[in-house]
């Protein structure tokens, strides 16, 4: 549902189309909890509310939810996310310098994880070529590997996931 406000501003009347949390959601892409989520996070500031106590928001936030999205698929974090928000709507210092070098730094988190997965695969693929080379599953020799902490241990393979850099991933509740 779209609202009209009217307000004066300079002696002159101005309209504001805003939308209900719900069609924002709709619109977005997104549930009415990530929206409220990303308010409570900061991307998003307070919503406007309606005489009745409804959340109203401007169209124009439909696109700034969107660039989230677009951002945390790119594999920002929440936390690099707001800066970046702040630079669109009030004109920060975040300038194309600075985008420069996070994205460059991404880039080189990325090569790390590639190559400890690459490291992780030939170790399993190691443990793969040992199964099946007995018949009996008590003594399967890639169990047996793994029991004694062979060669996977020094593989790079975790027992636990390594935990996301800086700040939160944005992991929101849809």
């Amino acid at each position: 549902m779209r609202l009209e406000v009217w307000y004066k501003v300079n002696n002159d009347f101005m309209s504001e189309q805003l939308i209900l949390i719900g069609a924002l959601a709709t619109q977005a892409g997104v549930s009415t909890q990530t929206i409220r989520f990303y308010e409570r996070e900061g991307l998003l500031p307070r919503p406007k509310r309606s005489p009745g106590g409804y959340r109203v928001y401007p169209v124009a936030v439909v696109a700034e939810i969107q660039f989230i999205r677009e951002c945390l698929t790119a594999g920002f974090t929440l936390r690099e996310i707001k800066p970046m928000l702040r630079g669109q709507s009030h004109e920060s210092a975040f300038d194309c310098k600075k985008i420069s070098e996070v994205l460059k730094q991404k880039i080189r988190r990325i090569d790390e994880q590639m190559e400890s997965l690459r490291t992780i695969r030939i170790s399993l693929s190691d443990l793969l070529s040992e199964c099946g080379v007995s018949p009996n599953a008590q003594t399967c020799r890639a169990l047996d590997t793994l029991r004694a902490g062979g060669s996977v241990k020094n593989s790079g393979i975790r027992s636990v996931p390594p935990q996301p850099e800086e700040g939160r991933r944005g992991d929101t509740p849809e």
